[in-house]
């Protein structure tokens, strides 16, 4: 990992820590983690989307309406990488979104036209259900690396716990 990466990690570690002793504020920690991710990871930007026993809905990025168009699209036409990712609760990844041979091929033109090369979604997992899912983008096709994913868990697992603690202990 980049000397960087590794900085930015700590500093994202610090800012979780505090953050759980504060009331909860749902976009302060998810802007957070998708801003470090899209930092650490060398990333074009991230999402976080969260799901309910019926549906899944757009939460924050830094992507603008590039992540949003995705996960509306998923949303609409239920299929997709993100949808995959809280049916399975397993990490899905495309390395190259126009590979002729891949996965939602309707699904890779939407993203492909808003300028992303390949995704990776991980799924966020609180109490052994899915609760909702990261998901990273990149411009240019990108091979998804262990130490990419480790990272990717890591961070998905940090907002998980901290949307679980806001769902039970919401703030007065």
């Amino acid at each position: 990992m980049r000397q960087v990466g590794h900085a930015a990690m700590e500093q994202f570690d610090l800012s979780s820590r505090s953050m759980h002793s504060q009331p909860y504020d749902h976009g302060g920690l998810l802007d957070e983690v998708v801003d470090t991710a899209t930092s650490v990871l060398d990333l074009t930007g991230a999402a976080i989307s969260l799901v309910d026993e019926d549906r899944m809905w757009f939460v924050t990025s830094n992507v603008g309406v590039v992540a949003e168009l995705l996960e509306l699209w998923q949303e609409r036409h239920q299929v997709g990488p993100a949808l995959a990712a809280v049916t399975s609760g397993d990490p899905v990844c495309i390395a190259d979104l126009s590979d002729p041979d891949g996965p939602w091929p309707r699904y890779a033109a939407t993203a492909r036209y808003a300028g992303i090369g390949a995704v990776a979604v991980i799924p966020l997992r609180a109490a052994g259900d899915t609760i909702g899912v990261l998901a990273l983008y990149s411009s240019q096709p990108r091979t998804w690396s262990e130490p990419d994913l480790r990272i990717a868990r890591s961070l998905a697992e940090t907002s998980a716990q901290y949307l679980s603690g806001a769902m039970t202990h919401p703030a007065a």
